[in-house]
């Protein structure tokens, strides 16, 4: 069935280009100007050229010797240097002068917190602020890059950003919220005042008189910071899924919130949403320039760009379908709903399944603006072939043959479905133990999670 020609929030954001880099896992963006860090779990830093945006270019890479995989997290840039944080594996400092060939020159952990995690570096003059969970923010003298010396460190509990502003410090300190200090003196910061948040403070954005917090489960907080020393949480926007990174322009503020971008604006001291794109990958990262959004989606470098769309635009409700146990001889059924986003009628011109497994049915070839159909999606496990991708092509610019990943029976072990093994836990948050004939007949989440 399809539903009426009532607008959903509006979309506004075009794909420029999906990249596969040198690198992969993406953890996060650092950019600065039209070059962009990009460090991944696996490949080490990929050093970008993002002048053209539609194709991104890779200038140099690096792996940071003595840190697991090569990885470092987080990076900054001051003049012929850049700075890379790798938690237990401390501070990198790599001279990028020749971008093509970046060469370490120093190596930097505090003697005095010798198992510190280094977390998101910042930099303002010739000090660096590098956030560092409960042993707080070390800050860092950095006007002889090959020897760096400790200014002062300022106490938090789960430092994990900062972003310097002048004489001031904004600390993004997890479930302690958002701190601010003075660092008129760097070599004698002192905190001025803190803010109860939403949730649990995960990275900041600055446009004066606002502070933009991406506060995980809770979305994003829009603080006004006019009077340092009386911070004042103004509106929450609660997004759809995990805000992790969180970045602003002039006029935008763009979040990564784990299974898609959402671009929010303020609106008489209120967040509201004004585009959003899910493209199919895990986003881990964001950065913002102007109108152009860059997404680090662990798999892929994805670039977009805000704006009117004037013509069709495909959006699926999921980009991933995965069905639990389907038993041989059986048909299980999932619906996605197809939404044109955009302000002209797309057309459906193609619908592939790729596979004997997965049919598909979409009960029309064509979506006025603001209208959405439900795709149909019948699983029957006929033969191994457990996974595809299904192409849906239509007269959508910028995807005019957009993918959805379909799933059903893993060739290897336990998936939703199967019956549950005999198991005795520890309680984390209580006393005793719980097992499954405890459980038995209730609903239950088991949740394990763990993360970069």
């Amino acid at each position: 069935m399809l539903t009426g020609s009532v607008m959903l929030p509006a979309k506004n954001l075009t794909l420029l280009s999906k990249s596969n880099l040198s690198n992969f896992e993406l953890l996060d963006i650092a950019l600065f100007g039209t070059r962009a860090y990009i460090p991944g779990g696996l490949g080490g830093l990929n050093i970008v050229d993002l002048s053209d945006p539609a194709h991104p270019t890779v200038l140099g890479t690096f792996e940071a010797d003595n840190c697991a995989w090569g990885r470092l997290y987080a990076w900054a840039e001051s003049g012929a240097y850049a700075y890379g944080t790798g938690r237990e594996c401390g501070l990198k400092v790599i001279d990028v002068s020749n971008l093509s060939a970046p060469i370490e020159i120093n190596s930097y952990s505090d003697p005095e917190t010798p198992n510190a995690r280094y977390e998101h570096p910042a930099i303002q003059g010739n000090s660096l602020y590098a956030a560092r969970h409960r042993d707080g923010v070390e800050i860092l003298n950095i006007s002889v890059p090959g020897s760096l010396t400790q200014r002062a460190v300022i106490s938090t509990q789960n430092a994990w950003a900062t972003l310097p502003a002048g004489d001031l410090l904004f600390i993004a300190d997890g479930k302690q919220g958002l701190k601010i200090a003075d660092i008129s003196d760097p070599n004698a910061p002192f905190l001025i005042s803190s803010l109860a948040t939403s949730g649990s403070v995960k990275d900041l954005a600055y446009r004066a008189p606002y502070l933009f917090l991406a506060v995980g489960a809770a979305g994003v907080d829009l603080v006004d910071v006019s009077n340092p020393s009386q911070p004042v949480l103004l509106d929450n926007y609660n997004t759809t899924g995990y805000a992790s990174r969180v970045a602003a322009s002039d006029s935008l503020i763009a979040v990564s919130d784990w299974d898609d971008i959402e671009i929010l604006q303020v609106d008489s001291d209120t967040l509201r949403l004004t585009g959003i794109k899910n493209t199919g990958g895990r986003v881990m990262a964001v950065a913002l320039s102007g109108n152009t959004i860059f997404s680090a989606e662990w798999r892929q470098f994805v670039t977009m760009e805000y704006g009117v769309i004037d013509g069709p635009d495909l959006d699926f409700s999921l980009r991933s379908v995965e069905f639990s146990r389907v038993l041989p001889g059986a048909t299980d059924t999932l619906e996605v709903t197809v939404t044109n986003s955009g302000q002209a009628p797309l057309l459906i011109t193609d619908l592939q399944p790729n596979s004997d497994n997965f049919q598909l049915e979409l009960p029309t070839t064509s979506l006025n603006p603001g209208e959405s159909a439900p795709l149909t999606v019948h699983y029957s496990p006929l033969n191994g072939n457990w996974q595809t991708v299904a192409y849906l092509g239509s007269n959508d610019s910028d995807e005019p043959n957009a993918g959805l990943s379909l799933r059903g029976n893993y060739p290897y072990g336990p998936m939703p479905g199967d019956p549950a093994p005999d198991f005795n836990l520890t309680q984390v948050n209580g006393n005793g133990t719980v097992d499954l004939q405890s459980l038995y007949g209730e609903p239950t989440l088991i949740a394990f999670f763990t993360g970069w």
